[in-house]
């Protein structure tokens, strides 16, 4: 059904899928059931904190598999893992429509609807994930909802996100230069300690900050990319209201400049309220 991401396959402690899995393979009808069905339990059972999974969830979720389906070749690198990337990815495109105007939700079939062909592509131009999805059932929505339906950013957590991604950013650059510093004009004090560590087995500074900066990159791209859209999701709603182009801009540039005002007024239910924040905001001084 889905191309699956070609990663390395990890050891699992008892060796049961030592043997390298191909990485693309099409998942059966009864394989995502159970696999959902896995999902929504290690939620309930508390293995599903802050918006990430606890360690070692993909074994959890591979012994689950195996006991359905006996001999599986399914692996929990890369099947398992990519399946849930994908779906996430389809979670999170079908959720975000939900919230914007032009969009609806056809409850029977479980799939998200477009009257207007200019509005859908001008979207999947926004957001390349929710190609193809317009019309197409998603059987597994509700089921997402449960695994996947608090990976959204709160109000509190959105109200300083500019500082955040500051923050990150000047930690992440803070660390690559220490990294760069590393071996150039060193003291005979620091040219031993580190002889002392490659001569012992033991790792150096630098590796041990590798991990943690390329994690800290992936988080600055993820939020980024958040706000981005967002940040165009406000533009998406402001185009529809019954206002002045250049009232538009000038409203458009006085919500994105906050990231308070860009959550605030995203979450609001319809156009008049919206229209309402805009007043209170121009009264304000923007």
């Amino acid at each position: 059904m889905d191309s699956q991401d070609n990663d390395a396959v990890p050891q699992h402690s008892n060796k049961r899928w030592k043997k390298k899995a191909t990485s693309r393979r099409s998942w059966t009808d009864k394989e995502q059931q159970v696999l959902i069905e896995a999902l929504k339990e290690i939620v309930n059972l508390g293995m599903k904190t802050d918006n990430a999974f606890r360690s070692g969830y993909l074994n959890v979720l591979y012994d689950k598999m195996l006991i359905a389906f006996p001999g599986t070749d399914l692996r929990p690198t890369p099947h398992i893992d990519s399946k849930i990337k994908v779906w996430k990815r389809i979670y999170t495109a079908v959720d975000r429509m939900r919230t914007l105007s032009g969009f609806g939700w056809n409850d029977i079939h479980k799939s998200i609807t477009c009257d207007d062909d200019a509005v859908w592509e001008a979207h999947v131009k926004v957001d390349p994930n929710a190609h193809g999805l317009r019309d197409k059932s998603l059987p597994f929505y509700e089921d997402w909802c449960i695994v996947f339906g608090k990976d959204r950013a709160t109000g509190e957590f959105a109200e300083g996100p500019a500082e955040a991604m500051a923050a990150m950013e000047n930690e992440v650059e803070t660390n690559d230069i220490e990294s760069e510093n590393i071996g150039k004009q060193p003291t005979s004090g620091s040219v031993h300690a580190r002889t002392s560590d490659v001569e012992e087995g033991r790792p150096s500074k630098r590796n041990k900050s590798e991990p943690l900066m390329t994690c800290m990159k992936e988080m600055n791209a993820t939020m980024r990319e958040f706000f981005t859209m967002k940040r165009v999701q406000v533009c998406e709603m402001i185009s529809r209201l019954p206002l002045d182009p250049v009232d538009k801009i000038d409203a458009t540039i006085a919500i994105t400049a906050k990231a308070q005002f860009v959550d605030i007024f995203t979450s609001l239910n319809d156009d008049a309220d919206r229209l309402l924040f805009i007043k209170r905001l121009s009264r304000m001084g923007g």
